[in-house]
Parts: C-alpha cells; structure tokens; sequence
C-alpha cells in the first residue's frame, strides 16, 4: 500500500516540466539573451560577479511572475538582498535603504503568503486598481520622491539621489501592485527601469561603477519581459472575461 505522505510530496521535476511547457519563443530568447549578455558583461567588461548573479536571480524571477508562480517571490527577495550590497557599495543610500526596509520585507511577505496554500502554484486571477487609489498612489509616491530625495542629497550626500528616489519610489508602488495583483504593476515596472536605465547608465560613465554593466543589462532585459508580461495578463484577463461570460449566459 502506498503512503499517503508519497501522494502529497512535492514533484520538483513534473513542476518543472509543466512550467517549461508555460514558457513561449519569446520567453526562452529573452532569458537565453540574458544569460549571454551576462556572461559577456562578466568576460568582456569585468562586470562585477555579485551583480551577475543578483541579476540571474532577478531574470529568472521575472520569468516567474510573468507566468504567475508565486515562487518568484522567493527568486526576487534573494536578489534583492544581493541589490541592497551593491547599492551601499556603490553609494546609492536611497536605492539600498529602501530596498532593505521595504522591498525585501514586502517579497518575504509575498512568499509566507504563498507558502501557506503550497497547492495552489498559479495565481488566477487579474485586478485593476481604481482611479482614486491609482491617484493617491502617484501623489505619495511624488511626495516621497522629493522628501527622501532631499534627505539623500543634503544629509547622507548620495549619489543621484532624487533619481535614486524616483527609481525606489517606483519599485515600492510596483511591488506593492504585484502583491495585489493588480495588472497595472506592468507599466509601473515599466516606468521603473526606465529609470533604472538613467541612474546605472550614469553610475557607469560617471563613476565607473563596474556593477553597473550587469544592472544596465538587468533592465534592458526587464523592459522586454515587462512588455511580455502585460500581454500575457491581458491575455489572461480576456479569457477569464470570456469564460465568466459563457457561465453567465448559462
């Protein structure tokens, strides 16, 4: 007789295969292009290797959440604790004390939450946020770009810091509407390594900070597995649509 514990043991390997399945052309060109522009990055441009690999764990975490598996929560919170060194090393207080106070802790909630129902892998459902939060949201996120900025600049004199701000602004509101599965953390996202393009870009030229180059490649890859992950929500919010529309009508 076979043992009731062997039934709910976790199949790493039949999860993995259904999660390959999951992935499209699109999916598998990005992430391959991103594993060989880091392997570049490291060769060719001395690219510091903490940085290549925060950036491996955040590309494969993105993967994830386009998909919809909650353990990207897990993949993102290791990544960025590997973020929060780099920005100290590199001087960008506002970028690392956020990332420390408020985005790690917000992805260990995210995976507790998750680890509670271990059966449901797949997060089904895609919400819009209302007009008026969508607005309250921008203004806090306005009002602590230009405090925190201030304090970044003038007490701990940071490096770029009201674009350090803006960026760390942004990633809160994004993490903050992932958590809530709000379909507009795309284009917050979006919004958000545009950014992070500026401040590393910068952090490059001008300071010749070499964990740059991996950072500057993190987020030309999350433009496009960004986009990717709006369209297959999209998707997904189309079908959800359509079939609550044939329950309705039956």
């Amino acid at each position: 007789m076979q043992d009731k514990s062997d039934k709910k043991r976790f199949d790493f390997k039949a999860e993995a295969k259904k999660f390959f399945k999951k992935l499209n052309a699109f999916d598998i060109i990005v992430y391959c292009s991103g594993l060989a522009l880091l392997a570049v990055m490291r060769i060719f441009f001395d690219a510091a290797w903490l940085s290549v690999v925060s950036v491996l764990f955040s590309l494969t975490g993105g993967i994830f959440n386009s998909k919809r598996y909650r353990i990207h929560n897990l993949l993102s919170t290791t990544s960025a604790l590997f973020y929060v060194y780099i920005c100290f090393d590199g001087k960008l207080y506002g970028e690392a004390i956020l990332y420390l106070c408020v985005i790690v802790p917000l992805y260990i909630a995210g995976f507790v939450n998750w680890n509670k129902n271990r059966t449901q892998k797949l997060i089904d459902e895609v919400y819009h946020i209302k007009p008026k939060a969508l607005l309250i949201l921008a203004g806090i996120c306005l009002v602590t770009v230009l405090g925190y900025g201030s304090i970044l600049k003038y007490l701990l004199n940071a490096n770029q810091p009201f674009m350090t701000a803006l960026s760390s602004s942004l990633c809160v509101c994004a993490v903050y509407l992932t958590s809530k599965r709000y379909l507009e953390q795309w284009y917050c996202w979006l919004i958000c390594n545009a950014v992070l393009l500026a401040v590393w870009l910068t952090a490059i030229i001008r300071d010749g900070n070499t964990s740059g180059y991996s950072l500057l490649v993190q987020n030309c890859i999350f433009i496009a597995i960004n986009i990717n992950g709006l369209i297959t929500w999209k998707k997904l919010e189309k079908y959800l649509l359509m079939e609550f529309s044939e329950e309705y009508k039956q």
